[in-house]
């Protein structure tokens, strides 16, 4: 009998459930074994298949973290509320999505698999709900390239955001980001408000979220991207511009998406983990905040 990916991924899902079923611990060596003996009724061929081994052990080492991920996708949906198997879809499709590189499997493969698993096991709202959830993680991590077509009828949804620095007694420039749940350095950022101007949100949105005031210099640059709430497809417009502070304490608002606020140096930021289509819009900006200064 052959294997295929997808046969390994249903056999995955059933492990991941049973293990809920019986409220165990994650444990890798535990999940492989319970892997293999459904694998026996299912398809014999896919015992000690290499890839639920690397699923499996994946899952049970970032099984906290994977949780906190689909209930910062999914906020009004606690994980305890969403169904079983549709939590153990999520769980398998994160874990493909963001720690499994290694797996060679592209974001949107890792997507569709989700959705059509979904289709076999479940209904259209749970299909609707894996695809909105997996979605807006995929609109996170994916290549801007992947997808550039935009539906004629979308919501649109304008945000702001900002490079934000202070300069130290010694004359340093050091740099303002946060760190989110998907394991990303960025940069603080939120909706407007209706007929808000941009400067204006951007010193609301820093105050709120990382508590300090600040001064808005100059736009450095905008992008666009699609994500995919449960609600449907949303076409979301961010400006982002550079200003300064003195205040030098962050304090990050308590927010299930983000876990910690830091100051940088131009150097050590360099080196952070950003967003592939903000990483030019970070560098322009603090290219920016140096030229700005060196002129004061």
């Amino acid at each position: 009998m052959t294997t295929s990916r997808r046969d390994a991924r249903i056999v995955i899902i059933q492990t991941l459930f049973e293990s809920d079923f019986h409220r165990r611990e994650p444990e890798g060596a535990h999940m492989m074994g319970v892997f293999n003996a459904i694998a026996r009724d299912h398809n014999p061929a896919l015992v000690d298949n290499e890839y639920a081994k690397k699923i499996l052990t994946g899952v049970a080492g970032k099984y906290y973290e994977i949780n906190a991920i689909i209930e910062k996708a999914a906020p009004d949906w606690p994980l305890d509320k969403i169904g079983s198997v549709d939590r153990n879809i999520l769980r398998l499709g994160v874990f493909e999505l963001l720690f499994g590189k290694d797996l060679e499997v592209p974001g949107r493969v890792a997507l569709n698999e989700a959705i059509e698993i979904t289709k076999m096991f479940l209904g259209d709202g749970a299909r609707r709900f894996v695809n909105g959830v997996l979605g807006s993680i995929y609109t996170e991590v994916k290549d801007p390239a992947e997808d550039d077509y935009v539906p004629k009828k979308m919501q649109h949804k304008k945000s702001v955001g900002g490079v934000i620095f202070r300069v130290d007694e010694g004359g340093l420039p050091w740099f303002a980001f946060v760190h989110d749940v998907f394991g990303k350095w960025t940069l603080s950022k939120g909706g407007l408000e209706e007929d808000e101007q941009v400067d204006n949100g951007l010193k609301r949105v820093i105050k709120d979220e990382i508590g300090i005031d600040i001064e808005v210099i100059e736009k450095i640059g905008s992008n666009a991207y699609k994500a995919h709430p449960p609600t449907g497809p949303v076409l979301k417009e961010v400006t982002y511009l550079l200003a300064r502070t003195d205040d030098e304490l962050l304090t990050l608002k308590e927010t299930e998406g983000l876990d910690q606020a830091k100051w940088f140096s131009f150097d050590e930021a360099k080196k952070l983990t950003f967003y592939p289509d903000l990483r030019q819009i970070i560098l322009d900006g603090m290219t920016k905040a140096i030229q700005v200064y060196a002129k004061g």
